[in-house]
């Protein structure tokens, strides 16, 4: 079980940084980066405005330095990246280092994202099911939904995304391994504290986290000491933010958005435009969501607490996120803000993959609705990746087409114009440039790049193959 799920975490891996661009989309992904080098260099956490970039994401604080409005979650988590894109920049010339520790930075959303297909995998079989639907789920999750393309953006959802999973897998663990609940509470409540330093709203999903630990778990398993254990950091990351807040703008309270930047009362239209609109529906830019409309009551049978936990985080997240004044996410791929809480949603459709998987004749339309959303849900990934997807967005708010519109009219449908692209690469390829790092000059030479591919391939075939023959001896 540990050496097949290491294959799946490093076969996702390596195929995630094949894919990767090395580069940043956006003004949010660069002052996470500013941040980070802030820390490393200067033990500091203001960095300095030095570009059009800064507008609108930090302001000035009391001591008339500038700070990003964003949690330190994804800068503190990027340190490692950073340091070791130092020591390899060191052995470029001066040209070369800035791109290089950037690239470096960037291959912390890789990992994160294959982190969270190998979780998905582990909870998915300590629910009960089989590995070959467990790694399933992973794969659809992984391939075939918006985690694919926001691998390669440094945008701190999929780091939330990670962390609010782990939070719910490790009070599940503490069912499936009582003698190891103290660990299980601790660790599920201290990754649940690091998604709020990370993106400090996910707070209000928190006593869906404690209900779940409630509902699942009983004494001895939950007493009044390991609940303590499971709150502490919580509290402490409350009292964080809050320091946090006050040493940047002098304000316990004060996060750094503008007057404007805030909240109304959820609307009707706004929850529709994230469901179903052409420019922002969660099951347009990951098609296999669409199953959980089949999956979800007989998974709520099986699984009576996951499915009303999960069903409930989504829900009020979604009436969350469409009283935002920016619920779109900005001009960004899809429902951005509503990508923490994708990983939970698939393992409910684990339950639709089961019966995909008995031999019996009346589930097997399944398998061909599986094969559809699984072709369908690739497809719209592999437009979204292979070409730079932030170009179109980016035109039409150069044109000031207004945000609404480019969710709502089909003609400004970001999928749409991803598909022209993509097939115009095709047939004028000298018109499009792709979107990965290793066609891209600024980071290493040719001949390393080229090294480098042919190896992750290598790596990423051998595994596939490993995984195949693990799941067809299981079968057997």
């Amino acid at each position: 079980m540990k050496k097949k799920s290491l294959t799946i975490l490093f076969f996702f891996l390596f195929f995630y940084i094949l894919a990767s661009s090395g580069h940043f989309y956006s003004a949010d992904e660069v002052i996470s980066y500013r941040v980070t080098m802030s820390i490393l260099e200067n033990a500091k956490i203001d960095v300095k405005p030095d570009g059009d970039w800064s507008y609108g994401v930090g302001k000035l604080g009391n001591d008339n330095k500038f700070y990003s409005k964003y949690g330190i979650g994804y800068s503190l988590a990027a340190i490692p990246f950073c340091l070791i894109g130092k020591a390899v920049s060191n052995l470029y010339p001066q040209e070369k280092k800035e791109p290089i520790s950037q690239f470096f930075f960037a291959m912390l959303s890789p990992f994160v994202t294959a982190l969270i297909c190998f979780v998905i995998f582990l909870f998915a079989v300590n629910l009960g099911y089989s590995h070959e639907v467990s790694l399933s789920a992973s794969l659809m999750y992984g391939f075939c939904t918006i985690a694919f393309p926001y691998a390669k953006f440094s945008n701190n959802v999929q780091l939330a995304s990670f962390l609010l999973l782990l939070s719910v897998y490790f009070v599940n663990y503490c069912k499936a391994f009582p003698s190891r609940a103290f660990l299980g509470i601790f660790l599920s409540g201290l990754f649940f504290s690091f998604g709020m330093i990370t993106r400090p709203e996910i707070i209000i999903l928190f006593p869906f986290l404690a209900f779940y630990a409630v509902l699942l778990l009983r004494r001895p398993v939950f007493n009044i000491k390991r609940a303590a254990l499971f709150f502490l950091p919580i509290v402490l990351s409350i009292v964080f933010l809050g320091l946090y807040n006050y040493v940047r703008f002098g304000s316990f309270f004060s996060t750094g958005y503008a007057d404007d930047e805030r909240f109304f009362l959820p609307s009707v239209k706004n929850i529709c435009g994230l469901l179903f609109s052409s420019g922002k529906s969660m099951f347009l830019y990951s098609p296999p969501f669409v199953l959980l409309f089949a999956a979800y009551f007989s998974f709520y049978k099986k699984h009576k607490s996951e499915a009303i936990v999960f069903s409930l985080m989504f829900l009020v997240l979604l009436f969350f996120v469409s009283g935002w004044h920016q619920w779109q996410g900005g001009y960004a791929w899809g429902p951005r803000l509503l990508i923490p809480i994708f990983p939970l949603l698939s393992i409910i459709i684990c339950e639709f993959l089961d019966k995909a998987f008995v031999s019996s004749g009346q589930y097997k339309w399944y398998k061909a609705s599986i094969l559809f959303f699984f072709v369908t849900g690739f497809f719209v990934q592999i437009v979204a990746i292979i070409t730079n997807s932030t170009f179109f967005m980016l035109a039409v708010k150069n044109f000031n087409v207004p945000i609404d519109e480019v969710s709502f009219d089909p003609f400004f449908s970001p999928v749409l114009a991803q598909i022209k692209q993509f097939f115009l690469l095709f047939s004028s390829p000298a018109r499009i440039t792709t979107d990965f790092w290793l066609a891209n000059s600024n980071f290493f030479p040719a001949n390393i790049r080229i090294i480098f591919f042919f190896l992750c391939a290598i790596v990423v075939i051998i595994l596939g193959f490993k995984i195949l023959k693990s799941i067809s001896q299981e079968k057997n």
